[in-house]
């Protein structure tokens, strides 16, 4: 089946902003999804899916603009019919993290290729996984569950974006810059906003960075001592050539389970997962003054013909530690606000975008800094995918045992993350009857490795009332 989408050959300036800050900061995000089959997989059937990707959402790259003003624009890669990766020999069923944050290192580029890759490795207790590897900068978590579904499906996209061919500079010149005089206006409303932020930031007196206060509420927790101990003692990163392996884990529960725990609280299913990003704040010691930082990417996709790469905008909730405690339909009610305000009006960047091609590419780092600047510390992300297609488990034509859904941030050293104050992120998402948790973070000198993430993962779910979720991956 083939099916026809349409989309400008520029990219939005959402996409132009994520690629610049990924450049700048010399590393690229990526989306991973990771499947067993527990008796092996057909690999006939696993080169036809690959096969199917490269004619679909995937194929496609960012070409740079020439102009220093100018907008990026796509690009199609025509099917090169590529060979599968598969790995020998088979290995231990306990080195499967191993080898995933292995595959997640491997080399990516945006804009010369290959912009994601595919592999499949077998275990020595007769099961096999696979990985599949995609630059965020090209598609993201939604974008990515698009193409995979796409390509079980056997559906091909004709992409309305011109093919790799050799350098027109002169002609992409002339386009950039009819387009830059299209976006002049824009700009300039972007520049009044920007300008309106440095003011208040100017303003705003400067407070320390500080853990959770002595008088900041606290939930109680059966582990304080421990948590305490292991802050003192906590093990080395596991590094590999002075890269950081985000700890990362994968749970499930039944999502009747779910259900009932919402309802249990009065309130929505979403609202119990927000829930639980707090308590693994809480738990990750990611509170300043007695708040709570909640990022919530709000999905603003528009059907199976919107191609842009990262169609969100991001809702910020600040909560305080003890409305955790309390009935959580107040808590419900922020979040709300903050998903609908979101979706209608976009996030604190959405005005500055429309700058993005005007700001020299050294100012980039300086320019996402701005824009996230909003007196708030430590922040959580907690992403919700929705009720995950059939599709997605069967990309070898059977059905696989489980898969697992992560984002990774790649190329990262102990230093950074210091540096930043650690990250910590949330990955949920509905297969069949269960719902699926992803979480990925790094606390320095509290969570280094995904034993102990594990460990407080599991202590967050007993907080919102689900305690027989297990780890899968």
């Amino acid at each position: 089946m083939t099916q026809t989408a349409s989309a400008p050959s520029f990219i939005p300036w959402m996409d132009q902003a994520f690629f610049l800050a990924h450049e700048a900061a010399g590393h690229h995000a990526v989306i991973q999804i990771i499947w067993r089959y527990g008796s092996g997989v057909d690999v006939d059937g696993l080169q036809k899916f690959l096969g199917h990707l490269e004619q679909g959402l995937l194929s496609r790259l960012v070409q740079p603009a020439v102009l220093p003003m100018g907008r990026h624009q796509w690009v199609r890669v025509e099917p090169s019919q590529s060979t599968l990766a598969v790995h020998a020999p088979a290995i231990p069923p306990c080195d499967l993290r191993r080898w995933a944050n292995e595959q997640a290192e491997l080399p990516l580029d945006p804009a010369r290729g290959p912009g994601w890759r595919l592999a499949v490795q077998p275990l020595t207790d007769g099961a096999s996984a696979v990985s599949l590897v995609v630059s965020h900068c090209l598609a993201d978590g939604i974008a990515t569950a698009m193409a995979v579904c796409d390509a079980v499906a056997g559906t091909r996209l004709t992409l309305p974006f011109p093919a790799t061919a050799p350098d027109r500079r002169r002609m992409r010149a002339l386009a950039e810059l009819r387009q830059c005089a299209r976006d002049l206006p824009a700009a300039l409303g972007g520049l009044s906003q920007l300008v309106g932020m440095a003011r208040k930031i100017a303003i705003t007196p400067r407070s320390t960075p500080s853990s959770t206060p002595r008088s900041a509420p606290r939930p109680p927790s059966r582990v304080a001592t421990a948590e305490r101990t292991h802050t003192e003692h906590a093990p080395l990163p596991e590094e590999r050539d002075g890269i950081v392996a985000l700890p990362s884990v994968s749970f499930r529960a039944d999502a009747a389970a779910w259900k009932a725990a919402a309802r249990r609280r009065g309130v929505h299913r979403l609202t119990l997962l927000a829930a639980l990003s707090g308590h693994l704040a809480v738990r990750l010691e990611r509170v300043r003054n007695g708040m709570i930082t909640l990022l919530i990417p709000v999905n603003l996709r528009k059907g199976q013909a919107d191609l842009g790469a990262n169609r969100v905008a991001m809702a910020t909730v600040a909560i305080p530690v003890v409305a955790l405690q309390e009935p959580l339909a107040g808590f419900q009610a922020t979040l709300n606000d903050a998903v609908s305000r979101a979706r209608e009006d976009g996030d604190s960047t959405t005005a500055l975008l429309p700058l993005v091609p005007f700001i020299p590419r050294r100012l980039v780092p300086s320019l996402s800094g701005l824009a996230l600047i909003s007196g708030h510390h430590r922040p959580v992300t907690c992403s919700h995918m929705g009720a995950v297609p059939d599709a997605m488990s069967r990309i070898d034509g059977t059905v696989a045992e489980w898969f697992s859904v992560r984002v990774v941030g790649r190329h990262v050293t102990a230093e950074m993350l210091a540096r930043q104050g650690g990250v910590a992120t949330m990955l949920s998402g509905v297969v069949g009857n269960q719902l699926r948790l992803n979480v990925m973070a790094y606390q320095p000198r509290l969570v280094t490795d995904s034993q102990r993430l594990e460990q407080i993962v599991a202590e967050a779910l007993v907080d919102v009332g689900l305690p027989d979720a297990v780890v899968y991956a």
